[in-house]
């Protein structure tokens, strides 16, 4: 009977230790989809110059210029897409990104620093 007993605890024991091992991957799972769905609409710089189909330095560039919105973490430059696609919205058409203006400017930098 003492055995009986010593049994069912031990089965009891092995259940709720499972029960705990299956609870806790639940709650990682649940975690990295939190993570995952707020991570969603931060892109890359690259991302970025996909999305506006421009070169990545010039997309350096704009972010050095403060010129469009982004974010850092650590050395990583991070957009938030709504905040890009509005701040494209906002810009005039030949005001977008030209890429000779950045050289323009590039050089004009230059030469004050002689």
């Amino acid at each position: 009977m003492e055995q009986q007993i010593n049994e069912a605890i031990a089965s009891i024991h092995k259940d709720v230790k499972e029960v705990k091992q299956l609870l806790m991957t639940l709650l990682k799972q649940d975690s990295s989809d939190k993570k995952n769905h707020e991570n969603q609409n931060l892109m890359t710089a690259g991302e970025v110059a996909r999305l506006l189909g421009v070169n990545l330095n010039v997309i350096y560039h704009k972010c050095a210029e403060n010129d469009i919105p982004y974010s850092r973490i650590g050395k990583q430059y991070r957009f938030d897409k709504e905040a890009v696609l509005e701040w494209l919205k906002r810009q005039k058409p030949k005001e977008m990104i030209s890429i000779d203006a950045i050289v323009e400017n590039h050089l004009q930098k230059r030469r004050l620093l002689g």
